[in-house]
């Protein structure tokens, strides 16, 4: 098939009606398929006078799902264009809103029925200076490049949008100055801003401090943040304080970091830094603000290169505690040290600090996710060899006898002990889940159980350390659930709440092809489905690190849908990930620096103090169904697959009025409650609209769409209204109004399937508001536009209408927020 395809690829015209796009004198062809792989990618030249270049891609690995590799231009090394993959056979392609071009390239037999099979076009602009383009796939992934094109803009044979700017002269700069001037008017639904009410405790699924019921809305400090000066921890929690957050997860720890992978060697924290640190978290607590600590910093990566870069020191034992007495001990003493210590202006350790929300012992980490994530691929040697001395004990210890494996491990695929494997040198396989085919089932089992039973020894024993020897008294958690169904169950048994991680159109380079289709539109986004999934009954769920990635034309989406839908689900947590991936300033960003930087935008920052009241403030209630997934499997047979869909086929309306909850391993399941109507609308229309008596949102792509407050549409954007005075919108006099649109930095430019390929400097540029607003209630209202400080700028003009009263926003430069008194 494939050498009919490159024949037909290379012909001046299509060929058949089976063409999407017709190739010019301009295309150059290949004759023969290329296969890329991680270790051999795929270069092709650069005609001097090209302005397009596209790739004709067919993942030919059995299973592929998400991104499945880079497109990279030589001699500009940050810059990378993270391919969208097709599912393998595909039976329908991606539409073209993906920056991805299905073509038809034959068909497949899937389950007995023929379904047509795409490949992907990918089209890029071509940056100044580029002379070649390459194609990487990702790791334990095979691409087969049907073809490569190149084209000027006048000759491109396909739909593509030419380079430009996103912003135009309408945008205006808005910079929100994370500091002690920021003064947003407070949602009455988060109450008066109060230090932290003693320890909070667990009592069923729920939250509770010495003020009673809580939840709790944050984000995350990770890589690259130092302890800020006395001054800066000031401003930093003024500034958090003032957006909403009750909640700091420190992910990366600057004096952990250091300490544990700084030449293998423990570093005692200097005075400075301990001084720092207690200013810092006296400084959150008396603005109510608790903190969550991972312990361990993460030490190798999954699915990428990262590996390699951390372990190559192998002197370093803190690499690999699983399988590393020496390395645990380290880890141990680390912990007695800096959670010994006590707090200078708190009093007493911080063990016993009631600022201390919870500790994790390692952030996304367990040898459980590394086996089955590709970690052993590039593992060094002298690590390979502990892990395979460890799963050799175990063999000897269950069987005893070569004879005895041989007959356990019987099966069509390689059954028994391979030519040349005895015990004492029995290879740990399979590797990766797409090797598995390869190997009988019981030999998968017993690996799986072999590296489960490492995270429980691991996990178990570092729990009872924190509890017992250093009189822990925050919750404790083991690591992040994120969807191995195994390894799930193991941190579900182990931790004191359930917590996982999701980014919508997570970044996979730079520039970035994102996804660019409103989250409201889909069914449910398979990331945020397993999310969803990892909530257990009877523990509270944290959603620990969460963020929608910019540029996105539709992150205005993202704070009010997830806070909502974290309401609705009864979540106790929920973090943005990350504020920024460089130190803390005073004077904050002057630009968004990346796509998963909270600091210096200003759509999601405008829009944070709204999602916080609806989260922490119970302006939603949570839903009154319960539905709940069985994942099938014995504790000796763990299962991999993620679970099935939720209830009602992963629609949005199941998801805001029936909380979800999965049931791991067999485990007693509780009663189920039905769905009924809330008042959150999530249909099949894209309609997502919040009616509620304390809260009014609006999430809309252009349609107009209405509340008993507030009307909107025209354009897309999120609308929001809360309370300031009273927490019923009916009763209060003054209203919060949160508009949220799109911003960029200034000069930022894109082109073909959405690629960056330029972007940005400060200021940031927030966009107008472009569609109609009204505004519902007994008389004309009093607007006034608060600036990037809160602080009012002036008073927006309003019109009545037969349904309210018609906002002229775009009478004054854009905003974010709006005080609307009756």
């Amino acid at each position: 098939m494939f050498s009919l395809l490159a024949a037909a690829l290379a012909a001046p015209t299509c060929p058949g009606e089976s063409c999407t796009w017709a190739p010019d004198g301009r295309y150059l062809p290949i004759t023969e398929p290329v296969v890329a792989s991680f270790s051999s990618p795929s270069k092709y030249a650069i005609p001097p006078d090209a302005d397009v270049v596209a790739v004709l891609l067919l993942p030919t690995t059995a299973t592929v799902k998400g991104a499945v590799g880079a497109l990279r231009f030589s001699a500009l090394p940050a810059s990378t264009h993270k391919v969208t993959g097709l599912h393998v056979p595909a039976p329908g392609g991606l539409p073209s809103a993906y920056g991805v071009i299905p073509v038809p390239v034959g068909t497949a037999t899937v389950s007995g029925a023929v379904r047509p099979l795409y490949a992907s076009l990918v089209p890029l602009a071509v940056p100044a200076g580029a002379r070649e383009l390459v194609v990487v796939p990702d790791q334990g992934v095979e691409l087969t490049v049907l073809g490569f094109g190149a084209w000027t803009r006048e000759t491109v044979p396909f739909p593509f949008v030419p380079d430009q700017p996103v912003a135009d002269a309408t945008w205006a700069p808005f910079p929100i100055l994370p500091d002690e001037t920021l003064v947003l008017p407070r949602p009455a639904a988060l109450g008066p801003l109060e230090p932290i009410a003693g320890r909070v405790r667990r009592e069923g699924d729920h939250l509770v401090d010495d003020r009673g019921p809580i939840q709790l809305y944050g984000t995350n400090l990770y890589v690259n943040w130092d302890l800020p000066t006395h001054a800066d921890s000031e401003r930093m929690s003024s500034a958090f304080a003032a957006l909403g957050f009750n909640l700091v997860r420190m992910t990366v720890f600057p004096i952990s970091r250091s300490t544990l992978y700084e030449g293998g060697r423990i570093r005692v924290p200097t005075e400075d830094e301990w001084d720092r640190l207690d200013a810092l978290l006296d400084a959150f607590a008396r603005r109510g603000i608790r903190v969550q600590l991972s312990l361990v910093p993460p030490a190798f990566g999954f699915g990428d290169n990262s590996l390699t870069a951390r372990v190559d020191r192998v002197g370093n034992t803190d690499i690999f505690p699983f399988v590393d007495d020496a390395a645990r001990e380290r880890q141990k003493q680390w912990m007695r040290d800096f959670l010994g210590h006590p707090n200078r202006r708190r009093g007493g350790p911080l063990a016993e600090d009631p600022v201390l929300l919870a500790v994790e012992i390692s952030n996304e980490s367990g040898i459980l996710r590394a086996w089955t994530s590709g970690v052993y691929e590039v593992l060094p040697k002298v690590w390979r060899d502990k892990v395979q001395a460890r799963w050799n004990e175990w063999l000897r210890k269950k069987y005893g006898s070569d004879t005895a494996i041989d007959t356990a491990w019987a099966g069509s695929a390689n059954p028994g002990l391979l030519h040349g494997e005895a015990l004492g040198s029995v290879a740990v396989e399979p590797q990766v889940p797409f090797r598995w085919s390869l190997w009988p089932e019981a030999r998968r089992r017993d690996l799986a159980v072999f590296h489960a039973e490492l995270d429980v020894g691991y996990f178990g024993e570092m729990r009872r350390f924190l509890r017992e020897d250093l009189g822990v008294e925050a919750l404790i958690e083991g690591t992040q659930l994120m969807g191995l169904t195994a390894s799930d169950a193991i941190q579900v048994a182990a931790n004191d709440f359930t917590d996982t991680h999701y980014q919508y159109d997570h970044p996979g380079g730079w520039p970035q092809e994102q996804e660019r289709q409103p989250l409201t539109r889909f069914r449910v986004d398979a990331g945020l489905r397993r999310a969803i999934q990892q909530a257990a009954p009877g523990l509270p769920y944290f959603m620990g690190e969460y963020n929608y990635g910019w540029p996105s034309p539709h992150e205005y989406e993202g704070p009010l849908l997830m806070a909502t839908l974290g309401a609705r689900q009864g979540w106790s947590a929920m973090n943005w990930f990350t504020w920024r991936h460089q130190p803390w300033e005073p004077d904050g960003a002057p630009k968004i620096e990346g796509q998963m930087d909270l600091a210096a935008n200003p759509v999601k920052l405008g829009q944070l103090a709204a999602a916080a009241a609806i989260l922490r403030g119970g302006l939603v209630p949570p839903a009154e169904g319960l539905c709940f997934t069985t994942l099938d499997g014995a504790a000796d047979s763990p299962k991999f697959p993620i679970a099935e869909p939720l209830a009602g086929n992963g629609e949005g309306q199941p998801l805001v009025d029936c909380r979800q909850r999965t049931v791991f391993h067999g485990s007693p399941v509780p009663t189920a409650r039905p769905m009924t109507r809330g008042p959150v609308t999530w249909d099949d229309q894209s309609t997502f609209v919040v009616d509620a008596p304390g809260a009014s949102v609006i999430l809309t792509d252009g349609d107009v769409r209405s509340t008993t407050f507030v009307r909107a549409g025209g354009a897309p954007g999120a609308i929001s209204v809360v309370g300031l005075d009273q927490v019923a919108l009916a009763s209060a006099k003054r209203w919060l109004l949160s508009v949220g649109t799109r911003a960029v930095n200034t000069g930022h430019r894109e082109a073909g399937g959405f690629t960056i390929t330029e972007s940005g400097e400060g200021p940031v540029l927030l966009a107008p508001w472009r569609g109609e607003l009204v505004v519902k209630g007994p008389k004309a209202p009093k607007v006034t536009r608060l600036g990037p400080d809160g602080r009012p700028t002036g008073t927006i003009p309003v019109k009545k209408r037969r349904d309210g009263y018609v906002l002229a926003l775009a009478s004054a430069p854009p905003s974010t927020w709006y005080v609307v008194e009756w």
